[in-house]
């Protein structure tokens, strides 16, 4: 197949999966948000009912209004399933509101878009592999563990021996942990370099995680640090660098710590608005409190009392009416 050719079919092919897709709503990934809460002028923070894998093309959708806007991810904590955005100021005064029911959508047919774009432009400079892996379909280093399936074999055995294969399977089926680890298992048993290129980071790291689990299960693999025989380029995930930090690069793993730097200060900002208010709150409590009651003192309820009561300066004044107790707060603290 010649580069044109090449072009028109994966163009079109890629046309006919976005209209299909389009048309059933299987191109949406749905998260739902468990709470939210607004922060400074633009920001909102998103705590989701489940954790999410890539933050790539999210929007943010208000389900009761049944409208979806994009937003600028700041920063995303899949611990605490934590996600902050920056968002437009009609979403901001929305999230402002209570009663609200938001969900986080990602919309996954920015993959097949940029694949098509990338045909339409690089298209006919791409041609298919002509020659055959130097590699025996039967010489295959299984890991230790459940036996593969007939179709599982099958598989490698197609990989092994095509110049370019194509695997289908159901989810759960084994193509990632069992096919494509087998595979370049394969290769890394006689030394081979193999490159996994894949359109997302959590894909990549898929193929990683199941290929570090068939090295450590492999007699003839058993010699090999993957430390050392295998490197992930680009940004890793934070989960991934965490779990495997000696593979990632170093550029990888810089850009993490940026980052996390940058969702620290960010965070800062969000606890240091919070506590204004806070503060806010418990002053405005105060300051209600004492509407009615002589200069001179206030009682725990906020009624007169005696000239010996507290006085309105040089002590700490305490509301009991609200949670936290406003405390070493003086009267000219909080009187502007």
């Amino acid at each position: 197949m010649r580069g044109r050719e090449l072009v028109s079919v994966c163009t079109s092919a890629a046309e006919a999966l976005l209209s299909f897709t389009g048309a059933n709503g299987t191109n949406l990934s749905v998260a739902e948000v468990e709470s939210y809460h607004t922060s400074g002028k633009e920001h909102i923070i998103l705590v989701l009912a489940r954790p999410i894998e890539d933050t790539d093309g999210l929007r943010i959708r208000i389900e009761d209004l049944c409208v979806t806007a994009e937003a600028e991810i700041l920063f995303y904590d899949r611990d605490s399933r934590t996600l902050a955005a920056k968002v437009p100021a009609w979403v901001f005064n929305v999230a402002s509101e209570e009663g609200h029911r938001f969900s986080i959508e990602t919309d996954l047919s920015f993959l097949v878009r940029n694949l098509k774009e990338y045909y339409e432009r690089f298209g006919e400079s791409v041609s298919l592999p002509r020659s055959a892996p130097c590699i025996a379909g039967d010489a295959v280093p299984w890991p230790d563990g459940p036996a593969p399936t007939p179709e599982q074999r099958e598989a490698v055995r197609a990989v092994l021996s095509s110049p370019m294969s194509y695997v289908w399977g159901a989810p759960g089926t084994g193509k990632t942990q069992e096919v494509l680890a087998a595979s370049v298992s394969a290769y890394l048993a006689k030394g081979r370099r193999v490159a996994v290129i894949a359109p997302t980071n959590n894909a990549v790291e898929q193929v990683l995680r199941g290929l570090i689990s068939a090295i450590g299960r492999s007699r003839e693999l058993s010699g090999l640090d993957p430390a050392k025989a295998i490197i992930r380029l680009g940004t890793a995930t934070e989960p991934f660098a965490s779990e495997y930090p000696g593979i990632c690069e170093g550029k990888g793993i810089r850009a993490i710590a940026d980052k996390r730097r940058k969702d620290a200060d960010l965070l800062r900002k969000v606890l240091a608005e919070r506590r204004r208010d806070s503060v806010r709150g418990e002053v405005a409590e105060l300051m209600s409190m004492q509407k009615g009651a002589s200069a001179g003192s206030l009682s725990p309820t906020g009624s007169p009392r005696s000239p010996g009561g507290w006085r309105a300066t040089g002590r700490p004044l305490r509301c009991w009416h609200v949670r936290k107790k406003a405390t070493a707060m003086h009267w000219e603290n909080f009187r502007g």
